[in-house]
């Protein structure tokens, strides 16, 4: 899914489009830059707190035991755990990097910050994982709040939370439940 179909469906649903001599629907360059900024928003918050994304990363690390959150291909917001042979270790996390007992080659899991929002880029999630209509309910709500518009803002952020749950009910269906004895 790319980033100027989510502009464009927050556009459509705000009423923001016009129309020039020929009959094109148009939307001024204004509004577009205030609903890239604003579905860089909500796509930091999805990643953030309800569908991180995740990545898992080799590092060499030195003597000092230490690997800074600036050698990470993707900018890390949580790391999920550090493995070194199989084997879990401990770490702790400092202000600009993470503190091994070891060093060597070891294994990252980190959940990251999705990529900056761009014109033509594309979203971090394919649609079947965030829908389409979840990130421009969400865009719609940032957006209104962008524009002063507070009571617009409540109802496409109350929305766009009936949307999100709806969505991690259906993320969280794949769950198999385990047969009932009786059932055989």
């Amino acid at each position: 899914m790319l980033t100027e179909d989510v502009i464009n469906e927050c556009a459509r649903m705000l009423g923001l489009f016009s129309e020039n001599e020929s009959g094109e629907k148009i939307l001024e360059e204004s509004d577009r830059e205030k609903l890239l900024a604003a579905v860089g928003y909500t796509a930091d918050e999805i990643a953030r707190d309800y569908v991180p994304l995740i990545s898992e990363q080799t590092f060499d690390v030195k003597e000092d035991k230490r690997i800074k959150y600036g050698d990470f291909e993707r900018e890390p917001i949580a790391v999920l755990r550090v493995k070194r042979g199989g084997a879990n270790l401990t770490f702790e996390r400092l202000y600009d990097s993470l503190q091994l007992g070891c060093s060597g080659t070891v294994k990252v899991k980190y959940a990251f910050k999705p990529p900056q929002t761009a014109l033509g880029g594309e979203m971090p999630w394919k649609d079947s994982v965030v829908p389409l209509r979840v990130l421009a309910y969400g865009a719609a709500t940032e957006y209104s709040l962008m524009s002063g518009q507070t009571s617009d803002a409540q109802m496409w952020d109350k929305r766009y939370r009936d949307a999100l749950e709806r969505m991690l009910l259906h993320l969280n269906s794949g769950r198999k439940t385990p047969r009932r004895r009786w059932l055989g």
